[in-house]
């Protein structure tokens, strides 16, 4: 084993933790924003970027969450990092392995020196030396080194020479720190190797806070596992998720720094698991339950938010959807905000379907009856329906995390035989949704067509018959054809679709599949309205997925602070069967928000360059419906501020009342930014008017002025070393 090996299993952790602090940075976020926002510790995350994935006290589970969480919050693709992580969990274990090895074949397997080693299940993986350190002092507080110490620092001159770069200089300190781990002890004598401590799987012991079971000293580790068909409402550090079904024999598993609260309208929903003890069912069946989990324990509440929430029935019956409002009215231009996004589209062929599925309310329609072509869109309707026509064991019982890996090492003993069996069509479901890969498409037909084969229809015309008999699409939309991959057969047509035609620019043309926005709405509400719950649950986990960069509707997920469940596609000049060069958009799927879920479609042919503006005031739209405080793009802070849709809601305010609001609000460290969800920031707000009124009630700053206006006035401007705020708490304005 040489020392170049050794970089090999270093740069692992190393290169992923640069990785997460260059695309961090990148993104201009500090590591406070990513605290605020996960609710991890700041330490957590630095240790993270320096490439040690070791959280003391946290379970391997436990971290691989912050490690997604993390991901998440960056936009990265989160199974990729996993895999990152842990290949240098493997090669931190390895070298573990190996320094324990060097330190027996030294000492000797002798009585005492096996006594000295505790059992262990997991070895914490290698804590790197800080690298380099911030001032002399720290320099001066490193312990001196003795025994291998001439040996390392020949090696450090030698390698010293060849590097060029100072970073190359420390990492090098770093792996000779990894091999030669010598410490001198206080007295000046021989140094002894250091044992990098092993740390135990923690096992909660009875007795603790809440009489419940213990906790580790860092996170929270919830598992639910369903015992029926059943709603819950999940709350992690104080930000509840949206409330969601969860289905009989599902796992879910949570991860929170401080606190989980669970809650659901009946207790024999399902089973808990906290800090891997298994804790069973709270309460009894039908009663509605309310557990908060902590780092200390676990104990229920008499503050149950779900009570009346309607379980779900044993078996679901799936039948087309019909909505009182929203789908079977939207044809008629009576939703609320559709005139606006019928100004934005200007005169391009673009459709729209806006829709509030919490509320059952249409917001936006523009011609969502018309066949529009579907292009890459059309794989999220055709994921839905191989989960439900395919039996679960297929596609349910290997992590979708798996199902892209190529190498079998890689895949967790557990899981090795399911996926041996089911790798390939599990990699086509994979690839068809992240990838976009229309080989995998038609595979994925062929495969479900081995399960659901209606007398008479081919794999196209199957999904077809399928989408309207289970999810109530309307029979002018549907696919043709899809020559790729399995189902590349000229005969595997769907023939009443040859002659279908469609009117771009007043002309009629024809394209092999075309959908109207209102029946790719269809596909998303039936999943996440009445689709089985293992069919929705893997739907979410697969589509949610984003590699690269997000396309619009997942990018105003993300910025909304929810999560997307869609697919986007496009066909550009030049491509296969765009036989008149034309730019073929469409995206369509849901916006998941902590409070609501909205059911988001947009096709077009040659108007992409109007989907910034589209998705834009889809954003505007949502935060005004939810009474976000938020800042728009194209709009002065003063207007905002001022508007019916800014934090006072139009209560009165003059624009130097507007730019006193903005200076103050700098002052304490709440800047407004735009485009971001400040509703944790109203307090500040209303505390910035509230002190601009004690200072000017006239709501203007008079030409002869008090003592107290000329020192504000002052301070303001920088004259005098003073802040507003100061002056305020000074004169019990506000509280200091």
């Amino acid at each position: 084993m040489t020392i170049w090996d050794n970089l090999h299993e270093l740069m692992n952790g190393y290169t992923l933790g640069r990785q997460l602090r260059q695309t961090r940075e990148g993104l201009g976020l500090t590591l406070d924003d990513a605290v605020e926002s996960l609710r991890i510790r700041r330490a957590v995350l630095e240790s993270f970027e320096l490439g040690d994935f070791d959280v003391p006290g946290a379970s391997e589970v436990q971290v691989r969450g912050f490690v997604r969480n993390y991901a998440r919050f960056l936009h990265l693709d989160e199974e990729a990092v996993l895999m990152d992580y842990e290949a240098a969990l493997v090669d931190a274990r390895k070298m573990a392995k190996r320094r324990e090895d060097r330190r027996r074949a030294r000492l000797g397997d002798s009585a005492e020196t096996q006594r000295a080693i505790p059992a262990v299940s997991q070895v914490r993986p290698p804590t790197p030396l800080p690298l380099p350190p911030r001032s002399r002092a720290a320099r001066a507080r490193r312990p001196r080194s003795s025994g291998g110490g001439g040996m390392m620092l020949m090696l450090v001159g030698m390698m010293v020479g060849s590097a060029t770069l100072t970073g190359t200089f420390f990492l090098v300190l770093y792996l000779l720190y990894q091999m030669f781990p010598v410490i001198a002890d206080d007295s000046g004598g021989v140094g002894q190797q250091i044992v990098v401590p092993p740390v135990v799987t923690f096992t909660p012991a009875p007795g603790t806070s809440g009489g419940r079971g213990g906790a580790p000293s860092v996170g929270v580790l919830v598992a639910l596992e369903g015992r029926q068909n059943g709603w819950m409402q999940v709350t992690i550090d104080g930000r509840p998720l949206a409330a969601r079904p969860i289905g009989n024999g599902e796992r879910v598993e949570y991860v929170a720094n401080t606190e989980i609260i669970v809650e659901t309208s009946d207790a024999a929903t399902f089973a808990i698991a906290y800090n891997d003890e298994q804790v069973g069912m709270v309460g009894q069946t039908g009663e509605p339950v309310r557990v908060v989990f902590s780092r200390d324990g676990y104990a229920l509440s008499d503050d149950v938010a779900l009570v009346g929430q309607p379980a779900m029935p044993d078996e679901l019956i799936l039948m087309p959807i019909v909505t009182p409002r929203g789908l079977d009215q939207v044809s008629r231009l009576d939703a609320p905000h559709t005139t606006r996004f019928v100004d934005l589209k200007l005169n391009r062929p673009l459709t729209l379907f806006f829709y509030d599925v919490t509320n059952d309310e249409m917001l936006a329609g523009i011609d969502v009856e018309k066949q529009m072509p579907v292009v890459s869109a059309v794989k999220g309707p055709i994921l839905m329906y191989f989960f439900d026509v395919v039996p679960e064991e297929i596609w349910n019982t290997v992590p979708v995390e798996l199902w892209n890996i190529r190498d079998e090492a890689l895949v967790p003993e557990f899981y090795r035989a399911t996926w041996n069996q089911h790798r390939e069509i599990l990699r086509d479901l994979y690839r068809m949704i992240v990838v976009s890969d229309n080989t995998s498409t038609g595979n994925a037909l062929r495969y479900a067509y081995d399960y659901y084969s209606p007398p008479g229809m081919n794999p196209i015309q199957a999904f077809n018959h399928w989408s309207m008999e289970v999810v109530g699409m309307s029979a002018e939309s549907g696919m043709r054809q899809w020559d790729e991959g399995g189902t590349n057969d000229p005969s595997w047509i769907e023939p009443r679709f040859n002659t279908r035609m469609t009117s771009i620019y007043n002309s009629m043309r024809q394209y092999n599949n075309t959908y109207s926005a209102l029946d790719l709405a269809r596909f998303y509400t039936w999943v996440y309205t009445q689709a089985p719950r293992q069919v929705y649950q893997r739907t979410f986990d697969v589509m949610s997925i984003v590699e690269g960069s997000p396309g619009f509707l997942e990018d105003t997920a993300f910025s909304l602070g929810g999560t997307p469940v869609s697919k986007d596609g496009y066909v550009g000049p030049g491509a296969r069967n765009n036989f008149r060069d034309e730019h073929l958009t469409a995206d369509a799927g849901l916006i998941l928000l902590n409070d609501r879920a909205y059911i988001v479609v947009t096709m077009g042919v040659d108007g992409g360059d109007r989907l910034s503006y589209i998705y834009g005031e889809i954003r505007r739209v949502i935060n005004q419906e939810r009474r976000t405080l938020y800042w728009p793009s194209g709009v002065s802070f003063a207007a905002w501020v001022r508007s019916p849709e800014g934090p006072y809601e139009g209560r009165p305010l003059s624009v130097e009342g507007a730019n006193f609001v903005l200076d103050y609000l700098k002052e304490v460290g709440q800047e407004p930014v735009r485009n971001v969800n400040m509703d944790d920031r109203r307090f500040y707000f209303d505390q910035a008017r509230a002190v601009w009124f004690a200072f000017f009630p006239n709501d203007t700053v008079p030409s002869a002025r008090t003592p107290e206006q000329e020192r504000v006035i002052a301070a303001r401007y920088g004259g005098s070393g003073e802040t507003i705020h100061q002056i305020a708490v000074e004169l019990n304005y506000v509280r200091p």
